[in-house]
């Protein structure tokens, strides 16, 4: 690190002290102690007292004040992106240190700005580890997860905000705090303690795929703090969806208010060419597997737990979670084994996955929209002990209620032959409890594995939805259904999607009867 000396002029003594001129060397031990700094003023707050700069060298951030008198601007001349070069007694106010600006001048910012660019990108570069299986999917996803690495931890350096937005199920539970094991250890690293909370937030989704009125909250939030404290526009990422023509329109209005956004899933995500698909023209930084002509069974809760890996290698008790992702998924493959035999290695079993999966998506469900960072921590592991005790307490009532479900599921629907194929109906809106365990999804879910058979279609229909889970040996792709819909019948105002497999349609109530006649027909053709 490079270092100036300057004369400490609290003291009589001509003795001098080592001063870092990157800000990331000013620690609580140099409280008292005054510097020179010199840094990028990255926003501008004038409180009721002294005027708050923001200064960023590339290395970190502080808070540097000047006070004139109460409410007055200091240092006028100075805006928002100029570089301050200052002399500062390092001081601490509400655990948090800040900067007391004795002099400061206004810098030359071209060649500043290009340093502050190199150690960004310095300091930024992800670890490039060996993945934790052996996969090709993930070898030529490599570059993308170095992108998204790299990003991640570039928003940590510049002290903006991240927020997590991930699918309310086990998998995005895995993919979400995978991230969040990786993320929190730096952004208390590099900025004060109470910026684990500041700077980060992790909300789950209901929806597969980024939904209006996610985006309209969490913009709403960041304008707010944006405003309050004078943060960042945030880095959004989304784990488990984000990546289908239903995200767009979020992701589009994020980037109007500056905001970036970055991608980890394993939905279909529609045409693909030269790697990209619809959504990377307004993301910085995309993960898919189908993107390197993988499928869905590489699920968000690994790829997650891989990308940690190369934002800090070093991240604590994440091995087993894409074996648990993979286990609630229903992933298959070589890729879902060696996971497996990774989360066994840690300790558990299968058996075990499966009912923290279970315990999981029930805590999921009532969870709904909120964050419970200790909570969920504490089922996917982060207490081994503590998980133990809340699984033995959930997994028996689950199991009673989803077999109370089924008797239900099973002595309402109707089974249609069409050839080798066996069609299961139920009305699944009027056979389950509004807001109770288990919902629509997880009852379709049980019912279709009920049959055993790989040849069944089973439909949970509603007054304005088809819930769809497809056989293995059936020839079949939701997502395509929802594309031939919206091409010839627009009027039904068709949309939804997810796994080739299973997945939700939506419409309008009036168009039931023809959407369900039309995906019959579809599957039907596809099976010929």
């Amino acid at each position: 690190m490079e270092r100036i000396i300057i004369k400490d002029r609290k003291k009589e003594s001509n003795n001098s002290v080592a001063v870092p001129t990157e800000i990331v060397g000013i620690t609580k031990e140099k409280i008292g102690q005054r510097f020179i700094i010199k840094g990028r003023v990255e926003n501008i707050v004038q409180t009721s007292g002294p005027t708050l700069f923001m200064l960023f060298d590339g290395t970190a951030s502080i808070t540097a004040k000047a006070f004139i008198k109460a409410g007055e601007r200091a240092y006028q001349e100075i805006n928002k992106t100029d570089v301050m070069e200052a002399t500062v007694e390092i001081r601490e106010h509400n655990n948090e240190l800040e900067a007391e600006i004795h002099s400061c001048k206004k810098s030359l910012a071209q060649d500043f700005n290009q340093l502050v660019l190199e150690r960004v990108n310095r300091l930024a570069k992800p670890e490039n580890p060996e993945f934790m299986i052996k996969s090709d999917i993930l070898e030529k996803l490599r570059p993308k997860f170095l992108n998204a690495a790299f990003e991640i931890k570039k928003a940590i350096m510049e002290k903006r905000p991240i927020i997590v937005r991930h699918h309310a199920d086990c998998d995005g539970y895995c993919a979400g705090i995978a991230l969040e094991r990786a993320i929190l250890p730096l952004v208390q690293e590099h900025n004060d303690e109470r910026d684990a909370w500041r700077l980060y937030k992790r909300a789950p989704s209901k929806a597969p795929f980024y939904e209006y009125m996610d985006v309209t909250k969490d913009l709403a939030f960041a304008l707010e703090d944006m405003e309050k404290f004078g943060l960042k526009e945030p880095v959004i990422i989304l784990a488990d969806n984000g990546s289908t023509h239903e995200d767009v329109l979020a992701i589009k209005k994020l980037s109007i208010y500056g905001c970036k956004v970055i991608v980890i899933d394993h939905h279909y995500p529609g045409d693909v060419a030269d790697e990209k698909s619809e959504v990377d023209e307004f993301v910085i930084a995309h993960v898919n597997p189908y993107l390197v002509g993988g499928d869905s069974n590489l699920c968000a809760g690994m790829l997650c737990t891989e990308i940690a890996r190369f934002i800090h290698k070093e991240s604590d008790n994440i091995k087993f979670l894409p074996g648990l992702a993979g286990t609630s998924d229903r992933c298959k493959g070589s890729e879902y084994e060696q996971y497996l035999k990774i989360a066994e290695d840690k300790g558990y079993t299968l058996e075990q996955l499966r009912n923290t999966a279970e315990c999981v998506d029930f805590e999921a469900h009532y969870l709904r929209f909120v964050e419970s960072r200790s909570l969920v921590n504490d089922l996917l592991g982060r207490d081994r002990d503590k998980q133990k005790d809340l699984i033995d307490l959930l997994i028996k009532d689950i199991n009673k209620r989803k077999e109370q479900q089924l008797i239900v599921a099973k002595h309402y629907c109707k089974v249609e032959q069409i050839g080798s194929i066996k069609i299961v109906e139920v009305d699944a809106a009027r056979i389950t409890n509004r807001g109770d365990y288990p919902a629509v999804g997880k009852t379709v879910g049980m019912l279709h594995d009920s049959f055993n058979d790989k040849r069944v279609i089973t439909l949970g229909l509603g007054e304005d939805f088809i819930t769809i889970r497809i056989g293995d040996e059936i020839n079949a792709n939701i997502n395509k259904i929802v594309e031939h819909l919206q091409k010839e019948k627009p009027h039904t105002f068709a949309e939804g999607g997810g796994h080739e497999h299973a997945g939700t349609i939506k419409f309008v109530p009036a168009a039931f009867s023809e959407i369900v006649n039309f995906t019959k027909e579809e599957i039907k053709k596809s099976n010929n």
